[in-house]
Protein backbone atom coordinates (compact mmCIF):
# COMPACT_ATOMS: atom_id res chain seq x y z
CA UNK A 1 0.00 0.00 0.00
CA UNK A 2 2.62 2.34 1.32
CA UNK A 3 4.09 1.52 -2.32
CA UNK A 4 1.35 2.15 -4.33
CA UNK A 5 0.68 5.35 -2.66
CA UNK A 6 4.25 6.77 -3.19
CA UNK A 7 3.68 6.53 -6.81
CA UNK A 8 1.46 9.61 -7.34
CA UNK A 9 1.55 11.29 -3.95
CA UNK A 10 4.45 12.82 -2.15
CA UNK A 11 2.52 11.39 1.02
CA UNK A 12 3.91 8.51 3.15
CA UNK A 13 0.55 7.47 3.41
CA UNK A 14 -3.21 8.06 3.39
CA UNK A 15 -3.94 9.45 6.94
CA UNK A 16 -2.33 12.71 6.39
CA UNK A 17 -4.90 13.31 3.24
CA UNK A 18 -8.01 11.80 5.01
CA UNK A 19 -7.60 13.33 8.89
CA UNK A 20 -8.89 16.88 7.95
CA UNK A 21 -11.94 15.74 6.28
CA UNK A 22 -13.64 14.77 9.82
CA UNK A 23 -12.87 17.21 11.06
CA UNK A 24 -14.36 20.10 8.73
CA UNK A 25 -17.43 17.88 7.88
CA UNK A 26 -18.23 17.83 11.23
CA UNK A 27 -17.54 21.55 11.98
CA UNK A 28 -19.82 22.40 9.37
CA UNK A 29 -22.30 19.94 10.09
CA UNK A 30 -22.49 21.53 13.80
CA UNK A 31 -23.19 25.04 12.29
CA UNK A 32 -25.68 23.50 10.16
CA UNK A 33 -27.30 22.31 12.88
CA UNK A 34 -27.30 25.64 14.83
CA UNK A 35 -28.79 26.93 11.69
CA UNK A 36 -31.77 24.63 11.89
CA UNK A 37 -32.49 26.04 15.11
CA UNK A 38 -33.02 29.72 13.59
CA UNK A 39 -34.43 28.66 10.18
CA UNK A 40 -37.02 26.30 11.25
CA UNK A 41 -39.19 26.34 8.03
CA UNK A 42 -35.92 25.28 5.73
CA UNK A 43 -35.87 21.72 6.44
CA UNK A 44 -33.41 20.99 3.40
CA UNK A 45 -31.26 22.56 6.52
CA UNK A 46 -31.80 19.32 8.57
CA UNK A 47 -31.49 16.78 5.45
CA UNK A 48 -28.00 18.82 5.17
CA UNK A 49 -26.88 18.41 8.28
CA UNK A 50 -27.88 14.52 8.36
CA UNK A 51 -25.82 14.42 5.19
CA UNK A 52 -22.95 16.28 6.61
CA UNK A 53 -22.66 14.09 9.63
CA UNK A 54 -23.15 10.96 7.73
CA UNK A 55 -20.22 12.01 5.49
CA UNK A 56 -18.04 12.95 8.32
CA UNK A 57 -18.51 9.49 10.19
CA UNK A 58 -17.21 7.81 6.95
CA UNK A 59 -14.36 9.94 7.12
CA UNK A 60 -13.67 9.20 10.85
CA UNK A 61 -13.82 5.23 9.81
CA UNK A 62 -11.52 6.07 6.87
CA UNK A 63 -8.94 7.98 8.87
CA UNK A 64 -8.51 5.56 12.07
CA UNK A 65 -7.92 2.41 9.68
CA UNK A 66 -5.36 4.45 7.41
CA UNK A 67 -3.89 6.02 10.92
CA UNK A 68 -3.59 2.24 12.04
CA UNK A 69 -1.58 1.56 8.72
CA UNK A 70 0.59 4.40 8.77
CA UNK A 71 2.08 3.72 12.56
CA UNK A 72 2.80 0.15 11.40
CA UNK A 73 4.35 1.16 8.48
CA UNK A 74 7.14 3.97 10.37
CA UNK A 75 10.34 2.66 10.57
CA UNK A 76 13.04 3.24 13.42
CA UNK A 77 10.67 5.21 15.53
CA UNK A 78 12.33 6.02 18.44
CA UNK A 79 10.95 4.45 21.86
CA UNK A 80 9.88 6.88 23.98
CA UNK A 81 7.69 8.32 20.96
CA UNK A 82 6.02 4.58 20.94
CA UNK A 83 3.65 6.09 24.22
CA UNK A 84 2.56 9.05 22.18
CA UNK A 85 1.74 6.58 19.21
CA UNK A 86 -0.55 4.31 21.05
CA UNK A 87 -2.34 7.26 22.89
CA UNK A 88 -2.95 9.25 19.73
CA UNK A 89 -4.41 5.87 18.24
CA UNK A 90 -6.76 5.38 21.32
CA UNK A 91 -8.23 8.82 21.07
CA UNK A 92 -8.60 7.48 17.32
CA UNK A 93 -10.57 4.68 18.58
CA UNK A 94 -12.48 6.84 20.96
CA UNK A 95 -13.39 9.35 18.27
CA UNK A 96 -15.01 6.40 16.00
CA UNK A 97 -16.73 4.69 18.80
CA UNK A 98 -18.43 8.08 19.59
CA UNK A 99 -19.30 9.23 16.59
CA UNK A 100 -20.65 5.80 14.59
CA UNK A 101 -22.79 5.96 18.05
CA UNK A 102 -23.90 9.94 17.80
CA UNK A 103 -24.45 9.90 14.09
CA UNK A 104 -26.93 6.94 14.72
CA UNK A 105 -28.63 8.95 16.88
CA UNK A 106 -28.49 11.96 14.75
CA UNK A 107 -29.99 10.09 11.76
CA UNK A 108 -33.04 8.80 14.32
CA UNK A 109 -33.92 12.77 15.26
CA UNK A 110 -33.86 13.42 11.39
CA UNK A 111 -35.91 10.32 10.95
CA UNK A 112 -38.12 11.09 13.43
CA UNK A 113 -39.16 14.55 12.45
CA UNK A 114 -38.81 13.82 8.42
CA UNK A 115 -42.56 14.59 7.90
CA UNK A 116 -42.96 18.14 9.75
CA UNK A 117 -43.51 20.69 7.75
CA UNK A 118 -40.76 22.71 10.05
CA UNK A 119 -37.95 21.85 12.00
CA UNK A 120 -38.75 20.92 15.89
CA UNK A 121 -36.76 22.23 19.06
CA UNK A 122 -37.11 18.73 20.35
CA UNK A 123 -35.03 17.51 23.61
CA UNK A 124 -33.86 14.88 21.38
CA UNK A 125 -32.23 17.86 19.36
CA UNK A 126 -30.62 19.52 21.40
CA UNK A 127 -29.32 16.60 22.84
CA UNK A 128 -27.61 15.40 19.42
CA UNK A 129 -26.18 19.13 19.04
CA UNK A 130 -24.72 18.82 22.72
CA UNK A 131 -23.35 15.58 21.92
CA UNK A 132 -21.74 16.91 18.51
CA UNK A 133 -19.87 19.60 20.84
CA UNK A 134 -18.55 16.81 23.18
CA UNK A 135 -17.72 14.85 20.09
CA UNK A 136 -15.94 18.00 18.47
CA UNK A 137 -13.61 17.74 21.48
CA UNK A 138 -12.95 14.14 21.32
CA UNK A 139 -11.91 14.89 18.14
CA UNK A 140 -9.73 17.53 18.62
CA UNK A 141 -7.95 15.81 21.82
CA UNK A 142 -6.80 12.87 18.94
CA UNK A 143 -5.69 15.61 16.16
CA UNK A 144 -3.67 17.38 18.77
CA UNK A 145 -1.98 14.19 19.47
CA UNK A 146 -1.41 13.36 15.80
CA UNK A 147 -0.13 16.71 15.27
CA UNK A 148 2.35 16.60 18.47
CA UNK A 149 3.60 13.34 16.56
CA UNK A 150 4.40 15.02 13.57
CA UNK A 151 5.32 19.11 15.01
CA UNK A 152 7.33 17.62 17.86
CA UNK A 153 8.63 14.30 17.06
CA UNK A 154 9.24 14.51 13.35
CA UNK A 155 6.84 11.64 12.67
CA UNK A 156 6.55 10.83 8.85
CA UNK A 157 8.86 13.62 8.38
CA UNK A 158 11.92 12.13 5.79
CA UNK A 159 14.47 13.85 7.95
CA UNK A 160 15.07 11.38 10.51
CA UNK A 161 18.52 11.24 13.39
CA UNK A 162 20.37 8.55 12.89
CA UNK A 163 21.97 7.31 16.28
CA UNK A 164 25.87 7.45 16.19
CA UNK A 165 27.65 3.63 17.41
CA UNK A 166 28.75 3.58 20.88
CA UNK A 167 32.21 3.87 20.58
CA UNK A 168 34.47 0.43 21.25
CA UNK A 169 35.02 -0.39 24.58
CA UNK A 170 38.45 -0.80 25.75
CA UNK A 171 37.60 -4.33 27.30
CA UNK A 172 36.11 -4.92 23.74
CA UNK A 173 39.18 -4.40 21.78
CA UNK A 174 41.14 -6.06 24.00
CA UNK A 175 40.03 -9.84 24.28
CA UNK A 176 43.18 -10.77 26.78
CA UNK A 177 41.58 -8.13 29.93
CA UNK A 178 40.27 -9.79 32.62
CA UNK A 179 36.33 -11.45 32.30
CA UNK A 180 34.17 -7.87 33.96
CA UNK A 181 31.18 -8.29 32.62
CA UNK A 182 29.12 -6.06 34.80
CA UNK A 183 31.05 -3.20 33.56
CA UNK A 184 29.34 -3.80 30.22
CA UNK A 185 25.67 -3.33 31.70
CA UNK A 186 25.25 0.35 31.83
CA UNK A 187 22.18 1.77 33.57
CA UNK A 188 21.45 5.23 32.13
CA UNK A 189 20.22 8.18 34.48
CA UNK A 190 16.64 7.93 32.77
CA UNK A 191 16.48 4.13 33.26
CA UNK A 192 17.31 3.12 30.03
CA UNK A 193 19.36 -0.40 30.76
CA UNK A 194 22.29 -1.41 27.80
CA UNK A 195 23.88 -4.83 27.74
CA UNK A 196 27.12 -4.91 25.03
CA UNK A 197 28.68 -8.34 25.87
CA UNK A 198 31.58 -9.96 24.54
CA UNK A 199 32.94 -12.73 23.45
CA UNK A 200 34.39 -13.63 26.18
CA UNK A 201 31.90 -12.86 28.88
CA UNK A 202 30.99 -16.50 29.96
CA UNK A 203 30.08 -15.64 33.62
CA UNK A 204 27.65 -13.12 32.51
CA UNK A 205 25.39 -16.31 31.93
CA UNK A 206 23.83 -15.92 35.49
CA UNK A 207 25.55 -12.70 36.68
CA UNK A 208 23.57 -10.49 33.97
CA UNK A 209 20.96 -12.90 31.74
CA UNK A 210 19.93 -15.54 34.37
CA UNK A 211 17.68 -18.67 33.66
CA UNK A 212 14.51 -18.05 35.01
CA UNK A 213 12.65 -21.05 33.67
CA UNK A 214 13.57 -23.76 31.18
CA UNK A 215 11.55 -26.92 30.35
CA UNK A 216 12.98 -30.82 31.36
CA UNK A 217 16.05 -31.30 29.44
CA UNK A 218 17.09 -28.23 28.42
CA UNK A 219 20.64 -26.53 28.75
CA UNK A 220 22.14 -22.85 27.82
CA UNK A 221 25.80 -22.26 28.10
CA UNK A 222 27.92 -19.82 26.67
CA UNK A 223 29.85 -21.30 23.61
CA UNK A 224 33.47 -20.83 23.05
CA UNK A 225 34.46 -17.55 20.96
CA UNK A 226 35.41 -18.03 17.37
CA UNK A 227 37.82 -15.82 15.41
CA UNK A 228 35.93 -12.72 14.31
CA UNK A 229 32.92 -13.19 16.91
CA UNK A 230 31.06 -10.17 18.05
CA UNK A 231 28.90 -10.57 20.77
CA UNK A 232 28.35 -13.52 23.76
CA UNK A 233 27.41 -16.71 22.13
CA UNK A 234 25.17 -19.19 23.96
CA UNK A 235 24.94 -23.05 22.70
CA UNK A 236 20.71 -23.32 23.30
CA UNK A 237 19.40 -27.17 23.60
CA UNK A 238 15.94 -27.14 24.41
CA UNK A 239 13.48 -24.32 25.91
CA UNK A 240 14.99 -21.62 28.55
CA UNK A 241 14.02 -18.30 29.36
CA UNK A 242 16.62 -15.65 30.02
CA UNK A 243 15.77 -12.19 32.32
CA UNK A 244 17.87 -9.03 32.31
CA UNK A 245 17.59 -7.62 35.57
CA UNK A 246 15.31 -5.69 36.94
CA UNK A 247 11.24 -5.67 36.08
CA UNK A 248 9.37 -2.96 34.04
CA UNK A 249 5.65 -2.05 33.18
CA UNK A 250 5.65 -0.23 29.35
CA UNK A 251 8.99 -1.26 28.27
CA UNK A 252 10.80 -1.21 24.60
CA UNK A 253 13.69 -4.06 24.32
CA UNK A 254 15.84 -4.27 21.71
CA UNK A 255 17.94 -7.16 20.77
CA UNK A 256 20.51 -7.27 18.25
CA UNK A 257 21.09 -11.09 17.30
CA UNK A 258 22.89 -13.09 15.38
CA UNK A 259 21.13 -16.52 14.55
CA UNK A 260 22.57 -17.98 11.45
CA UNK A 261 23.67 -21.27 13.52
CA UNK A 262 20.56 -21.44 15.49
CA UNK A 263 17.31 -23.35 14.40
CA UNK A 264 14.14 -22.52 16.13
CA UNK A 265 12.41 -19.91 17.99
CA UNK A 266 13.30 -16.62 19.30
CA UNK A 267 11.27 -14.55 21.41
CA UNK A 268 11.51 -11.36 23.20
CA UNK A 269 10.16 -11.49 26.43
CA UNK A 270 8.66 -7.61 27.48
CA UNK A 271 6.92 -8.90 30.70
CA UNK A 272 7.69 -12.59 31.75
CA UNK A 273 8.30 -14.61 35.21
CA UNK A 274 8.46 -18.34 33.69
CA UNK A 275 7.38 -20.58 31.18
CA UNK A 276 4.19 -20.84 32.35
CA UNK A 277 3.42 -16.99 32.39
CA UNK A 278 5.00 -14.78 29.93
CA UNK A 279 4.35 -12.12 27.25
CA UNK A 280 6.17 -12.47 24.30
CA UNK A 281 7.29 -11.45 20.65
CA UNK A 282 8.18 -14.41 19.02
CA UNK A 283 9.70 -15.43 15.53
CA UNK A 284 10.70 -18.54 13.99
CA UNK A 285 13.19 -19.80 11.74
CA UNK A 286 10.50 -20.47 9.04
CA UNK A 287 9.67 -16.89 8.90
CA UNK A 288 6.46 -16.83 11.23
CA UNK A 289 6.05 -14.13 13.87
CA UNK A 290 3.26 -13.81 16.37
CA UNK A 291 2.85 -11.65 19.98
CA UNK A 292 2.20 -14.56 22.69
CA UNK A 293 0.24 -14.19 25.92
CA UNK A 294 1.12 -17.31 28.22
CA UNK A 295 -0.88 -17.52 31.53
CA UNK A 296 -0.47 -20.53 34.08
CA UNK A 297 0.62 -22.41 30.97
CA UNK A 298 -2.18 -21.13 28.42
CA UNK A 299 -1.04 -20.05 25.00
CA UNK A 300 -3.06 -17.02 23.29
CA UNK A 301 -1.80 -15.82 19.66
CA UNK A 302 -2.70 -12.14 20.58
CA UNK A 303 -1.17 -11.13 16.45
CA UNK A 304 0.12 -12.87 13.45
CA UNK A 305 2.96 -12.11 10.58
CA UNK A 306 5.80 -13.07 8.20
CA UNK A 307 9.32 -11.99 8.70
CA UNK A 308 12.50 -12.58 6.36
CA UNK A 309 14.32 -15.68 7.01
CA UNK A 310 16.62 -15.81 10.40
CA UNK A 311 19.38 -16.57 8.93
CA UNK A 312 21.48 -13.06 9.12
CA UNK A 313 22.08 -10.58 11.90
CA UNK A 314 18.62 -9.17 13.13
CA UNK A 315 18.04 -6.46 15.30
CA UNK A 316 14.38 -7.57 16.84
CA UNK A 317 12.35 -5.13 19.30
CA UNK A 318 9.14 -5.32 20.72
CA UNK A 319 6.98 -2.29 22.39
CA UNK A 320 4.90 -2.91 25.21
CA UNK A 321 2.84 0.25 25.87
CA UNK A 322 -0.79 0.15 27.76
CA UNK A 323 -2.83 -2.11 25.89
CA UNK A 324 -0.49 -1.54 22.35
CA UNK A 325 2.23 -4.13 21.90
CA UNK A 326 4.65 -4.06 18.94
CA UNK A 327 7.14 -6.36 16.91
CA UNK A 328 9.72 -5.07 15.34
CA UNK A 329 12.80 -6.40 12.81
CA UNK A 330 15.47 -4.27 11.94
CA UNK A 331 13.55 -1.04 12.70
CA UNK A 332 9.76 -2.28 10.66
CA UNK A 333 6.47 -3.42 12.37
CA UNK A 334 5.79 -7.07 11.58
CA UNK A 335 3.11 -7.59 14.18
CA UNK A 336 0.53 -5.45 16.04
CA UNK A 337 -1.68 -6.43 18.84
CA UNK A 338 -3.61 -5.49 21.67
CA UNK A 339 -4.78 -6.54 25.13
CA UNK A 340 -4.56 -5.04 28.55
CA UNK A 341 -1.59 -4.15 30.23
CA UNK A 342 0.32 -6.88 32.42
CA UNK A 343 1.53 -6.02 35.45
CA UNK A 344 5.15 -5.36 35.86
CA UNK A 345 7.49 -8.04 35.25
CA UNK A 346 11.09 -8.98 33.42
CA UNK A 347 12.44 -8.84 30.01
CA UNK A 348 14.85 -10.56 28.42
CA UNK A 349 14.88 -13.77 25.68
CA UNK A 350 12.94 -16.85 24.82
CA UNK A 351 15.05 -19.72 23.30
CA UNK A 352 13.70 -22.86 21.88
CA UNK A 353 15.10 -24.54 19.61
CA UNK A 354 19.04 -25.54 18.90
CA UNK A 355 22.00 -24.07 18.57
CA UNK A 356 24.17 -21.09 19.02
CA UNK A 357 22.41 -17.28 19.35
CA UNK A 358 24.88 -14.44 19.32
CA UNK A 359 23.43 -11.87 21.66
CA UNK A 360 25.29 -8.77 20.23
CA UNK A 361 23.23 -5.94 22.17
CA UNK A 362 20.52 -5.71 24.49
CA UNK A 363 18.79 -2.63 24.97
CA UNK A 364 16.03 -1.85 27.42
CA UNK A 365 13.98 1.37 27.27
CA UNK A 366 11.04 2.00 30.16
CA UNK A 367 8.44 4.09 28.68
Amino acid sequence: MTEFISSFTSLPNLHPLLVHYPVAFFTVAIAFDFLCLLFRRQSWLDRTTTVLYIVGAVGVVATYFAGEQAADSLVGVPPKVEPLIAEHSDWGLYTLLFFLVFVSFRVFVYWRERNSSEIKISPLRLLAIVAAIAGQWILFQAADRGGALVYQHGMAVTITAVEKPAPQNETQADSGKKEEPEKRLITAADGVVIWQPIPQDASALGKILTIADSSPGSTVSASSPVPGQEGLGLNITGRTLLLLPGTFGNVYLDAELDLSNFDGTVGLAHHAKNLSNAELFEITTDRKAALISITDGKQKRIAKGLVDSLSALKVLSVSASGSHFKGLVDGAVVVHGHKPAPEPAGVGLLLDGQGIVVIIKMKVTPL
